[in-house]
């Protein structure tokens, strides 16, 4: 297990760092670091370790999806979009690149497209919980609420601890109960937001 999987960042960034030294063309440590970086919420220092990681090799898919998960955070949502096309491009079956850039078209009000990611993403990997919630929040919108509800209960399947999902899930049952689905306003009804998927060291 990782140290960052441990939960020891500081030694983890201290390991990437140290293999950076040695090697200074180690595009995985750059990504590795942005990663550790970015769980510290050190956004913008996470941006310069994914783009030197693609500077050194152009065909890193992690790193684009990254750097695109990165971006997004910080509400650059064209420029994410972008990233996440090219880690795509490089990397077809990319489940977790299609997650996140439904996230993104969602942002930019594009629910369809998004949704059509989320499913392709879900033939990748069906055991992937997070495209499961984000159709559940889609279908929502919508005012598909039992849809809603079955993504919602298939995510907490996949992962019983998922926390939004478990909201997401209350709230769904609630509107449903009391059919009012299209009568109240969605912000009234889900406070939760779509989820991007953990970066990725792979």
């Amino acid at each position: 297990m990782s140290l960052q999987r441990k939960g020891d960042l500081p030694k983890a960034m201290n390991h990437y760092r140290e293999s950076i030294r040695l090697k200074p063309d180690h595009a995985k440590a750059y990504n590795n670091l942005g990663i550790a970086l970015a769980k510290q919420g050190k956004v913008q220092d996470a941006i310069r370790q994914y783009s030197e990681a693609l500077r050194l090799n152009s065909g890193y898919a992690q790193a684009y999806n990254n750097l695109g998960a990165a971006l997004t955070e910080q509400g650059q949502i064209d420029k994410a979009i972008r990233n996440y096309n090219r880690a795509l491009e490089l990397k077809p079956d990319y489940a977790e690149a299609h997650n996140n850039l439904g996230v993104a078209l969602k942002k930019k009000g594009q629910i369809i497209e998004a949704a059509k990611h989320y499913y392709s993403a879900l033939r990748l990997d069906p055991n992937y919980a997070a495209p499961h919630y984000n159709l559940g929040l889609a279908f929502f919108q919508f005012g598909k609420v039992g849809k809603a509800i079955y993504h919602f209960r298939k995510a907490l399947q996949i992962n019983p601890a998922y926390r939004d999902a478990q909201k997401g899930l209350k709230t769904a049952r609630k509107v449903q109960n009391r059919s009012q689905a299209k009568k109240l306003p969605i912000q009234e009804t889900m406070q939760i937001d779509f989820k991007i998927s953990n970066p990725d060291k792979q």
